[in-house]
């Protein structure tokens, strides 16, 4: 899946829309993290774009649609709106600002974490076109989509996902303490549910057992798994070079009891910056 554009690397016969370095290669400037399929069984992605860990986070960032069946064609269906390259004005302002990875709400609509804003925001699905030939160019009209806050006042949210035995949503925060909280499907506070303590500013990489969750998904049980993209930071200072560790990436676990999480144990480090995560059940998939 891709934004197809003039851009060609070499050895490249299809180009997107992003600009190479001047070297030729890929900048970073395209990137997407997260994902969710509709019930028409179209894709979405949320391409981060420049906000590569910026602090504050850039208005980049684009959330696409790709239509079933073939996925050929796109539609960009909230992205920067000035400046940037080329008719997407792709790594311009105006759009999203590091989204993370997404989910859906029960009745189709999409959930999408939004670093910049502090917040998950809402989009109506309804709102959204459901085919190709309703997003002419592959740009769709801003004035027709309908965004909304589904929760707000979050510490640097990344990820989303629906908890199966509550009818309720986790969502993470890779800094700040709660590193996972659960709302409703309202997105108000969900009351059966305790919290997964995390790490604030002031305590960022300087412990090395702490985590800094990203992408995360639920088993069929509840059993909740989860990114830890391991922050740290050069001498245990946070303003020195923090970042996710190399190969320093784990993926997490954590059961519960009486709505109680336990302590999150790792399940398999040595990741160089995950971001994501889902879970397969063959049997029903």
């Amino acid at each position: 899946l891709y934004v197809p554009g003039r851009f060609k690397m070499a050895g490249q016969s299809i180009g997107g829309d992003s600009p190479p370095t001047s070297n030729g290669v890929f900048n970073n400037n395209q990137t997407y993290t997260g994902c969710a399929v509709d019930s028409n069984g179209n894709v979405f992605g949320s391409d981060i774009a420049t906000a590569q860990g910026a602090f504050p986070p850039p208005s980049s960032g684009r959330l696409v649609e790709w239509f079933a069946p073939n996925y050929t064609s796109y539609c960009i269906v909230y992205g920067p709106t000035a400046g940037g390259a080329g008719p997407h004005h792709t790594d311009g302002t105006g759009g999203l600002a590091q989204p993370g990875t997404m989910t859906l709400a029960d009745n189709g609509d999409l959930l999408v974490p939004n670093v910049g804003t502090s917040s998950v925001l809402r989009f109506a699905r309804s709102s959204m076109p459901p085919k190709a030939s309703a997003c002419p160019g592959g740009i769709y009209p801003r004035r027709k989509v309908q965004v909304s806050t589904f929760v707000k006042g979050l510490s640097f949210p990344a990820g989303i996902a629906k908890d199966p035995t509550c009818d309720c949503f986790a969502i993470s925060s890779y800094i700040g303490d709660p590193a996972i909280r659960w709302v409703t499907k309202n997105g108000g506070p969900e009351p059966g549910r305790v919290s997964v303590p995390g790490e604030t500013i002031a305590q960022l990489g300087t412990d090395a057992n702490s985590y800094n969750p990203f992408g995360l998904a639920f088993a069929p049980d509840g059993t909740l798994y989860f990114i830890d993209i391991h922050v740290t930071c050069k001498d245990n200072m946070v303003s020195e070079g923090c970042g996710p560790a190399d190969y320093g990436g784990r993926a997490m676990k954590v059961t519960f009891s009486g709505g109680r999480p336990s302590v999150p144990t790792v399940v398999h480090a040595g990741f160089d910056f995950p971001t994501s995560v889902t879970v397969c059940v063959p049997a029903t998939q």
